[in-house]
């Protein structure tokens, strides 16, 4: 790792990565961190970008992995079935209300 001052650059360090002789086995903890398993073995530690370890890139943005369009459509479709819930519910209680209203004026 470099950083710059007073306009020099120097190195400061290494970061480390690690890989693991299974990686599909990692288990899945939370959206983006994983948990080594007995089925994916001890992590081994090393240099990014040396023996086939993982690169590092830095003042690099991440690309998003969600589909802005497809997760409209989704919202969508989810709040107009909701609507439709509620106007089912509220259609229920009216037809259920109804006979209990005329019992009682009788």
């Amino acid at each position: 790792m470099r950083v710059r001052q007073n306009n020099q650059w120097s190195s400061v360090g290494r970061i480390s990565t690690c890989r693991f002789p299974n990686p599909t086995a990692l288990q899945g903890f939370g959206q983006n961190a994983w948990l080594a398993t007995d089925a994916s073995g001890a992590a081994q530690a090393g240099t990014a970008g040396a023996n086939g370890y993982g690169t590092l890139i830095g003042q690099t943005l991440e690309g998003s992995n969600v589909n802005m369009a497809e997760a409209m459509t989704h919202m969508i479709s989810l709040q107009r079935a909701y609507s439709l819930s509620v106007r089912a519910f509220q259609q229920t209680d009216r037809c259920l209300g109804w006979p209990l209203r005329c019992g009682a004026n009788a």
